[in-house]
């Protein structure tokens, strides 16, 4: 850049982890039907690890955001030691769901979520997906659940802003993070790539350092900002002062 006067693309650690750590916690979080939520997936691929997000933004500007994650147990033959090692400890702990066989059914993932928003189904807004991967199975959520369904391309112009909005929420303490170590280990992942417009886009350092949760939330938190000026921010949980 500096010799050759060609532009060279920046990537640098997007997450301040001490910062990220200090974040209180959104497991104890009861929406308890006062809370509209956006649902966003990020299903990569299915020979790999996938990823849902519930997130809301309340009413004094924190927000808060909730996952579930699966991966095909015969990922397990193919990764790996450390990656399977991993993958195990987290199932082991609950915060991972391993599905028979080499892919992923998005099927089963459908109806799980049917289950993890079964309740709450007024106030989910929409489901937020990326178009080039997920389609199929948004059609499905729409004509099988009647939910709203909206694309989201993975783009820097639909990125840049969740990406700045998350990073921001993070510096004031305004997140509301799960109790999940597989996540913050998602979230030391990112990388967030420059362009020479000073946008960021989130991109990760190797194919086994994943960035799934981060990016269904950013998917979500994209979506979440359009909604701002149409009296759809969600109100706080009630027990949000008190964790």
């Amino acid at each position: 850049t500096k010799h050759l006067n060609i532009f060279v693309n920046g990537t640098f650690s997007w997450c301040n982890m001490e910062q990220y750590r200090k974040l209180k916690l959104s497991d104890k979080l009861k929406m308890k039907g006062k809370n509209n939520f956006v649902l966003s997936v990020d299903l990569a691929e299915k020979i790999d690890l996938c990823a849902a997000v519930k997130s809301y933004f309340t009413d004094s500007g924190y927000m808060a955001f909730q996952v579930k994650m699966w991966l095909p147990e015969g990922r397990l033959e193919t990764c790996s030691d450390q990656a399977r090692e991993r993958y195990e400890s987290w199932f082991a702990e609950g915060l991972l769901k391993f599905t028979s066989g080499n892919a992923i059914d998005f099927d089963e993932i459908r109806k799980e979520l049917r289950e993890w928003v079964r309740g709450e189904e007024d106030y989910l807004v929409e489901l937020a997906y990326d178009p080039w991967r997920a389609t199929q199975f948004a059609i499905k959520c729409n004509e099988i659940y009647g939910w709203q369904v909206v694309e989201v391309p993975q783009v820097v112009r639909n990125l840049n802003e969740a990406m700045r909005e998350v990073e921001a929420l993070i510096a004031d303490g305004k997140l509301y993070r799960p109790d999940n170590r597989a996540v913050e280990w998602m979230f030391s992942n990112v990388q967030a790539k420059r362009d020479r417009n000073g946008n960021i886009f989130p991109d990760k350092s190797s194919v086994e350092n994943k960035i799934d949760v981060p990016s269904a939330l950013f998917t979500g938190v994209s979506r979440i900002i359009r909604h701002r000026d149409g009296n759809t921010i969600p109100q706080e949980a009630e027990s949000a002062g008190t964790i």
